[in-house]
């Protein structure tokens, strides 16, 4: 009797624990192919059918529609990473929730505006550059700045 009601008490728990994993949202991570018929971030086929949402964390890869528009309206992006050289991302602003960018290779240019999540952390991986040439928003404290820089590449910042 005393094992049957231990039993039940793991089967509840184990269905409250699923529940609550099942129910969290969860982000795709999307990767740019530029295999649709436009450059245009709104088009399924250049991010491989899945269009990115609030939360997802886009990844810039291939070497097709490297000059590219967002023309979405995207709230709090987890991250953004250059997997390849000469991405140009331009268009509607970005809010990052996490503000990690990572430029793996070559040179990469964002090109719209930016708005810093809780945390920035910009990462350029040795002999690579990575190019902020829209208006960047703090939303850091005046004089404050939670913006760490690592790889051993460059990091430039061009815009307004």
């Amino acid at each position: 009797m005393k094992t049957a009601h231990t039993l039940k008490r793991i089967a509840v728990a184990l269905s409250l624990l699923s529940t609550a994993f099942i129910s969290q949202p969860l982000h795709a991570q999307t990767t740019w192919s530029g295999a649709g018929a436009d450059d245009n971030w709104i088009t399924p086929e250049n991010w491989g059918g899945i269009i990115p949402t609030d939360g997802s964390s886009l990844i810039f890869d291939g070497a097709t529609r490297l000059n590219n528009t967002n023309d979405l309206t995207l709230n709090g992006i987890a991250s953004i990473t250059f997997n390849t050289d000469g991405f140009i991302l331009n268009g509607n602003s970005l809010s990052l929730s996490t503000s990690a960018i990572t430029n793996l290779v070559g040179t990469n240019v964002i090109g719209m505006d930016l708005t810093w999540g809780t945390a920035g952390s910009l990462s350029a991986a040795p002999d690579s550059e990575l190019v902020i040439a829209g208006a960047l928003t703090n939303p850091f404290a005046t004089g404050s700045s939670n913006v760490t820089y690592t790889g051993g590449g460059r990091i430039r910042y061009t815009g307004s």
